[in-house]
């Protein structure tokens, strides 16, 4: 029975009914857990199973032309990741690597497929989620490609405020460059001026919002 309940707890299978978490349970490899920093994905690599996050956390990152670490998303207690690779079985785009002690479970391509064919309310799910993963890429791509790097700063901060309702708690400032694609240098500038204008409040590694971040507005110009 807690390996149903925990099985609920994953999102993609959150309106399962009747047998169906028992038919997913016989396609789901043994739980196991990771340390902070283990590697469970690395680009390039031919394994294509699915991770099933059950407790902790796991931050997917790209690698660019000059080898620098661009976070896009992270994998909290009742997500999934490396789905891609499953379905058109070619290699990993992306790395994954624990943030803190961390509990999966995985399932296999072949299974993963099968997974998803259980019921209509679980392949809805999936082909959502599988839309908004292209929807945030083009956003992204977007957000690289025209915005500058202090107003790319600007918008993942309004968006992880807006996600956290009001709260961050960032490792470093070295960390949240890299999910602006940016440098420390930039990243500590626009904190700066973000608290001297009242904007925010920092207290140790955690910020408060204080007053909303307008991107129509110049907090840059001191």
């Amino acid at each position: 029975m807690e390996e149903i309940r925990t099985l609920k707890k994953i999102e993609l299978f959150c309106e399962c009914t009747e047998n169906e978490p028992l038919k997913i349970k016989s396609l789901l490899l043994p739980a196991q857990t990771y340390p902070k920093g283990h590697v469970l994905m690395e680009p390039q690599s031919q394994e294509n199973d699915v991770f099933f996050v059950v407790s902790g956390n796991v931050r997917l990152s790209l690698i660019d032309e000059n080898g620098e670490l661009i976070s896009y998303r992270d994998i909290k207690c009742g997500d999934y990741f490396g789905w891609l690779s499953a379905i058109d079985h070619q290699v990993r785009l992306t790395s994954a690597v624990a943030t803190e002690k961390t509990t999966v479970i995985k399932a296999t391509s072949q299974n993963f497929k099968k997974i998803i064919k259980v019921s209509n309310s679980i392949e809805d799910k999936f082909l959502s989620r599988l839309c908004g993963v292209i929807r945030d890429y083009t956003n992204r791509i977007k957000s690289l490609t025209t915005l500058s790097s202090k107003d790319r700063v600007l918008r993942e901060l309004k968006k992880r405020f807006e996600e956290d309702n009001g709260k961050l708690i960032i490792s470093s400032h070295e960390d949240f460059a890299t999910w602006a694609g940016t440098s420390r240098e930039t990243v500590s500038r626009v904190f700066s001026n973000l608290d001297k204008k009242g904007t925010i409040k920092r207290n140790s590694n955690e910020y408060e919002l204080l007053k909303s971040i307008d991107l129509s507005s110049d907090y840059l110009s001191q």
